[in-house]
């Protein structure tokens, strides 16, 4: 079975988008009720189970509108299962992930890991190198975020797997 999606908004509409178009593909969105939903400043989730393609295009609409709603697509099992991974297990992993990357840069000296900020899917925590922040290098440190179910790594090409068929 493929993989289902909600929408977290981290910021609603500032007024409920013309959507009549898609509501022949998302039903829930002839809704008057629901769509009330997406002028919100609470961060939240749409409550939706809806295929990968029809999530992106009502997100797109959202946020590449006038609109100006702010959010992510985020597979719905992160919605529906509490997180596993605790914030201090995560760190331990993220340490350990550092480490690895220091040893494939041994010249790299790196500030003490600190947790950064955290999204619905995973923990994110930052390891600053002050010679790259006075190199002026962006970014001037090392980041490792870390699934809250599973507790993996997530590297670059996972990450741009699920943030790349949103569009810019």
């Amino acid at each position: 079975m493929p993989e289902l999606f909600d929408i977290y908004l981290t910021t609603g509409c500032r007024f409920i988008p013309d959507l009549e178009d898609l509501s022949k593909m998302i039903v829930l969105l002839a809704n008057p009720e629901w769509r009330a939903r997406l002028v919100t400043e609470e961060p939240g989730f749409l409550g939706l189970n809806l295929p990968r393609d029809a999530s992106l295009v009502l997100l797109e609409r959202l946020k590449y509108s006038e609109t100006k709603a702010l959010g992510m697509l985020v597979p719905i099992r992160y919605r529906d299962e509490k997180a596993r991974v605790l914030t201090e297990a995560a760190q331990l992993i993220a340490e350990k992930e550092i480490e690895r990357i220091k040893g494939e840069n041994p010249n790299v000296k790196l500030e003490p890991l600190k947790f950064v900020r955290e999204n619905m899917i995973w923990y994110t925590f930052a390891s600053e190198s002050i010679e790259w922040v006075h190199q002026g290098r962006i970014p001037g440190a090392l980041f490792v975020s870390v699934d809250k179910l599973d507790g993996h790594v997530w590297h670059d090409d996972e990450v741009n797997k699920l943030l790349a068929e949103e569009l810019p």
